[in-house]
Order: structure tokens, then sequence, then C-alpha cells
């Protein structure tokens, strides 16, 4: 792929595509502490309220107004359900796990999204497909998004995204 620059935990600035494999709430605030800014975010981790909340909490830090959030499992069989990896049989050997403040009235990734789009309400906004698990995030400057919607599944060519002039 031309062009890519990748981020390899090395501080080098000079950086158009980050990947890394950590947990989310141990690299999250190392990104926003550079002052990084991202186009595109992908929120996909553990399925429960206090970890996509604390994972949203830093979502101002890390973009500018075009940026983009995928948020995963805010529909289907995680929806209104906190699941924690390291409950799963197939996590036991892991020990990279942060604890998250356990909100017994609220449960599932899409509480959380709800919650944090309400309270940003002016700069953000959302968008859910008519299928599909996600939802997507949309800084104030993303005009709108249009889906085409085929039955054969998800591709780039389904979205039709539309961009507002940057701010002067």
């Amino acid at each position: 792929m031309e062009g890519v620059k990748t981020y390899l935990g090395d501080n080098n600035p000079d950086f158009n595509v980050a990947y890394t494999i950590e947990n989310s709430l141990d690299i999250l605030p190392n990104l926003a502490k550079a002052d990084n800014k991202f186009d595109l975010i992908l929120i996909d981790g553990d399925h429960n309220y206090g970890t996509v909340k604390q994972e949203l909490s830093y979502l101002n830090d890390l973009s500018h107004s075009h940026t983009m959030v995928v948020c995963d499992d805010y529909r289907g069989r995680h929806e209104n359900n906190d699941n924690f990896y390291k409950d799963y049989e197939s996590h036991q050997g892991i020990d990279t796990f942060t604890d998250v403040e356990i909100h017994p009235s609220k449960k599932g990734a899409n509480q959380a999204i709800d919650e944090w789009l309400d309270s940003h309400k002016d700069t953000w906004w959302s968008y859910v497909p008519p299928i599909y698990e996600p939802i997507f995030l949309c800084g104030s400057g993303i005009a709108s998004i249009k889906s085409k919607h085929h039955p054969r599944g998800l591709s780039q060519q389904d979205y039709v995204i539309t961009y507002r002039e940057p701010e002067s």
C-alpha cells in the first residue's frame, strides 16, 4: 500500500496509519497525550458499558471535525448486555485486562454510545445503518452518509459520505 506510514509505538510523529495490539484503555491516553488526530477510528473491543464509556472519553482528543468513528456491537447480541473478554474461556491466559467501573443500571456498548452522543450533540451526530451491528459517529465536518444498501453485504461502494468544507 503506497504511502502508508505505520505507527509502531516509537513516538514517530510522521505516520498516517496506527495499528496496535494493546489494551485500548492503556493506549488511548497515550495517543491523546501525544496530540494525535485520526480521520477514522474503529471501536470494537470489550462489549460493556464501562469500557466503551471510557474509550469514548478520549474521542474529542483524538479527532477533528471530519473524523468518522465506527463503533461495532451497537446492535445485535451485545445490545443492552455487558460482556467482558476476561470472562471468556478463550481469554483466560491474558493478564492485561483493565478493570472498569461497573454500572449496575447501565449495560451494553449502545447505552454508553447513546449517552456520549447526547452529551456531544453540538459537535457529533450518528448514523445507524438499516442492517448490521455498527453505528457511525460523525464529526460536525461530515455533512451526510447515505446508504445504498446492497443485500450482498457491506462494501465501500455501499455508502456515500459528504463532507463540509473545513472552517477557517
